[in-house]
């Protein structure tokens, strides 16, 4: 695929609304979907020559817009499907519009009005991975003038959009745990430890790590292996700020990354990106996973 994903997926757009348009007797609908509104205009004149007119033009010109409307998404929901597919297949990778929720992800969890999209599945960063976007609600309340000037409270839906990244890394040799560095904004490292009950603060040997980051641990993990993941030389990388993304939630098999906002077909360059960003962490954390195994005898 050479061209920008985007640029397919408008001619994609383009051609296949041409082909439904051919298939549908496009003029013939267009003029039956504004029949009903001129129809009713038509009665209403009788009534008021003035609303008659208006309800005949603009129920007829709804109608057709309407059915217009309804063909071009039906086009650009299959030009879409296409063009992401496509650009999936290129790097080994299935894509799907509405993926299935991610297992073993505590940020994903427990949410309300949770929604999965635009999901690609396939190797990354040397593990198998999906990657989504993943919507959830939160409700707040707030308050506003009344009209007699009085003071009203009331519920107000606030979405929240990430991407979440998971990968599926094996055994830690303990159930979760969580890195984020200090100060995260934009709330997110509020978002993140709501999701990791039953854990608390661990404070490493190194005070530049424990100044930088929030190490977050199972309460029943195992000290001892606690320090062996964090060792020394890895506690020199994450000081050195030699991981692009040093944010990140385990609970076993699986690795998970979240960011903050979404991709969509007109940045899909972003989930290379973020795969990027993701894989010195997620290639670090294989390496001692490995020796680990090797040290605790798990296959």
């Amino acid at each position: 695929m050479t061209q920008d994903p985007e640029q397919l997926y408008r001619g994609e757009s383009k051609r296949r609304f041409e082909r439904i348009k051919s298939r549908t007797r496009y003029n013939r609908n267009l003029l039956l979907c504004a029949a009903p509104g001129v129809a009713l205009g038509i009665i209403l004149v009788a009534v008021s020559p003035v609303l008659g007119l208006i309800v005949a033009v603009g129920g007829g010109i709804g109608g057709a817009v309407f059915y217009h409307w309804r063909l071009w998404s039906q086009a650009t929901a299959q030009a879409e499907h296409e063009v992401m597919s496509a650009w999936a297949a290129e790097r080994g990778w299935t894509y799907e519009r509405e993926p299935a929720a991610l297992d073993g992800v505590a940020f994903c969890r427990d949410r309300e009005k949770p929604v999965f999209k635009h999901g690609f599945s396939g190797p990354m960063a040397g593990l198998p991975g999906h990657i989504v976007n993943f919507t959830y609600s939160t409700y707040e309340t707030r308050t506003r003038a009344g009209a007699n000037g009085s003071m009203e409270t009331y519920r107000e839906e606030v979405k929240h959009k990430h991407t979440v990244l998971r990968l599926e890394l094996g055994d830690l040799g303990l159930h979760s745990l969580q890195l984020s560095p200090q100060g995260l904004g934009g709330g997110m490292f509020e978002k993140l430890r709501s999701t990791f009950t039953g854990s608390h603060s661990v404070n490493l040997e190194s005070d530049e790590f424990n100044s930088r980051y929030t190490l977050l641990v199972e309460d029943v993990a195992d000290d001892v292996i606690v320090r062996r993941i964090f060792e020394p030389a890895f506690i020199v990388r994450c000081v050195e700020g030699r991981f692009p993304m040093a944010t990140f939630q385990y609970e076993r098999p699986a690795l998970a990354f979240i960011w903050s906002d979404q991709y969509d077909i007109s940045e899909l360059q972003e989930v290379e990106h973020r795969i990027t960003d993701a894989s010195p962490m997620a290639e670090a954390l294989t390496v001692i996973r490995a020796r680990l195994a090797t040290e605790l005898n798990r296959p």
